[in-house]
């Protein structure tokens, strides 16, 4: 398994892969399979572009097939430069069980501890994702919200939990 940082040359991959994660896991993500089928190679590849101390993908791949992925944003104003947020992880069906989430979530972890100035790291996970809540505790994630109807997915609605890591302890109010 090899897992590494994204580039603009990976885009067929990850479209492919992120269409099947919007597919499988329809109540996992914000994004509608339906507005992301609409985006064009060339619109997704610049956002595949590593920014230094900024955003990032990182992929897992079994030869040149990504079987998962996971994203980094941080945010750029003056105000909100110490904080980032994870994104869209997601692993095959064959690839679960293997660790991989694990390994992509250690690998972009251990990139962002060196970022100067970041504080925190953030992400939403839906209540049904049993294995991720599991692994984002297990990183070190805590809950700090709960969120009622988070998505609505046709009828359904979608609850979701946000979390943090923080990199360094906050200070005492």
């Amino acid at each position: 398994m090899d897992i590494r940082i994204i580039t603009e040359s990976d885009v067929e991959e990850f479209i492919r892969l992120r269409l099947e994660a919007l597919t499988r896991e329809p109540y996992a993500f914000a994004r509608a399979l339906e507005d992301e089928r609409s985006r064009s190679p060339e619109s997704v590849a610049p956002r595949l572009r590593p920014v230094p101390e900024g955003n990032f993908i990182v992929g897992a791949f079994e030869g040149r097939h990504m079987v998962g992925q996971a994203g980094f944003v941080r945010y750029e104003g003056r105000k909100e430069r110490h904080k980032g947020t994870v994104w869209g992880v997601y692993v095959t069906a064959a690839a679960r069980g293997q660790g991989v989430a694990k390994a992509m979530m250690t690998q972009l972890l251990d990139r962002v501890r060196g970022y100067s100035g970041l504080e925190q790291v953030a992400l939403s996970v839906s209540i049904p994702q049993e294995a991720a809540r599991r692994l984002y505790s297990a990183l070190g994630f805590e809950v700090y919200g709960y969120e009622k109807h988070a998505l609505k997915v046709d009828e359904t609605y979608v609850d979701e939990e946000h979390r943090v890591l923080w990199l360094q302890e906050p200070p005492l109010a």
